[in-house]
């Protein structure tokens, strides 16, 4: 809802959810909706059914998050808000874990294609991994 209290969805905020069907739903990006019963009731409607369908909206109270960030604000990275156009995200804050373990586990080798991907190390050769020898505190 625009600050003015004039609701914001446009034909544009369904097309963007349309290409939830168009595309396919993806692990990321992944959309916000800032989400108040004074929306129009068939951007509602809408928005409830693509977020049955494809499991890939999340909701935000639209007080809450205008208040703080005013009627341009938007949601980056999952979960970080922002002012559009007065601020910006970088990402990199993510990691494969599991990706990390397997080059842990391989000594630093991509288990796929074979590439030394990172330092060189001994590679686990255990048939289990021992994770009570893992700690981050000094032993002294």
């Amino acid at each position: 809802m625009g600050d003015d209290g004039r609701p914001l969805a446009t034909k544009t905020s369904f097309r963007f959810l349309q290409t939830l069907y168009n595309l396919g739903p993806a692990p990321e990006p992944n959309l916000t909706i800032w989400y108040t019963p004074r929306l129009p009731e068939a951007f509602r409607r809408f928005a409830a059914r693509v977020a049955i369908d494809t499991s890939a909206l999340q909701f935000e109270s639209d007080e809450i998050m205008r208040s703080a960030w005013g009627d341009d604000g938007a949601i980056a990275c999952c979960v970080s808000p922002m002012q559009v156009g007065k601020q910006m995200q970088f990402f990199g804050a993510r990691a494969n874990l599991a990706k990390c373990l397997l080059y842990a586990i391989n000594g630093g080798r991509d288990e796929i294609s074979g590439d030394q991907v990172a330092p060189a190390f001994e590679p686990v050769r255990s048939e289990y991994l021992d994770l009570t020898r893992c700690s981050t505190r000094s032993s002294g």
